[in-house]
């Protein structure tokens, strides 16, 4: 299976490489052991209308789900992740060098919590950074322009300069729409920022939280339409294409 998945990688183009990312974090959405989106079941949730969805302050997008590192034959709280997850979403299991390395790693006591565009794990065989410095990809374009894309939008801090927040929208299905948020690691230069999903249409302004535990969330308004195509044009993937990628740990998700 490890190596079908990376003959799958390897022949995909890079914009079918950024659809499978995008449309695997607006899956996030979903919640498979119960069928529910945003509390509700799938079913009710498609009779409403998008417009009419309710957005709350959002959390960055939890790298240690299960949706993320649920693995092969493995039982979660929830159930046996093999009887809910889409093959692709499943782990493989560690062998026993992976296993060691994992155990070091968390003798650490470093947990990497929330998700990032590099850190996403591309069928557990690659990283997203990985895909992407292989190919060359270092135009954020690639990823706001792609085809999956159905509208965009980017957002500022009213009173700073320091985040740039870039909001894509993605359809599942009809009346289920998933906004995704990316934040800037600096700047804007993104990569490494915080992953927001939202299961509704872009919105104008958005409340998201630094971490799951902050008390006060960032408020980010969008450009106005005659400015927004030149602050698309400042961003920036941080990508060297110089360096050399390896596969990543299979069933783990790389820290950032």
């Amino acid at each position: 299976i490890y190596r079908l998945r990376k003959q799958a990688i390897h022949a995909m183009e890079p914009h079918d490489v950024v659809s499978y990312a995008l449309y695997v974090l607006a899956l996030y959405s979903y919640s498979f052991f119960t069928g529910q989106v945003n509390g509700v079941a799938i079913d009710d949730f498609l009779k409403a209308k998008p417009e009419s969805k309710n957005q709350p302050v959002l959390n960055p997008v939890d790298m240690n789900k299960y949706y993320w590192t649920g693995r092969l034959g493995e039982t979660v709280d929830e159930g046996n992740v093999d009887d809910v997850l889409p093959s692709f979403l499943v782990q493989l299991p560690y062998t026993d060098e992976e296993l060691n390395q994992v155990e070091a790693d968390n003798d650490d006591d470093y947990v990497a919590r929330d998700m990032t565009l590099f850190a996403m794990p591309i069928m557990g065989v690659h990283t997203f950074e990985d895909v992407l410095t292989e190919r060359s990809v270092t135009e954020m374009s690639t990823i706001f322009d792609n085809p999956l894309v159905q509208e965009k939008k980017i957002y500022m801090l009213p009173d700073s300069d320091d985040l740039v927040c870039i909001g894509l929208e993605v359809k599942i299905m009809e009346n289920y729409i998933v906004s995704i948020y990316l934040i800037s690691e600096s700047g804007a230069k993104f990569g490494r920022g915080h992953i927001y999903v939202s299961a509704n249409e872009l919105q104008p302004v958005l409340h998201l939280n630094p971490h799951a535990d902050a008390e006060t969330p960032m408020t980010f308004v969008e450009v106005v339409e005659e400015d927004a195509m030149r602050a698309f044009a400042a961003c920036t993937l941080d990508i060297d294409p110089k360096v050399i990628t390896k596969p990543i740990l299979r069933g783990a998700v790389e820290g950032v």
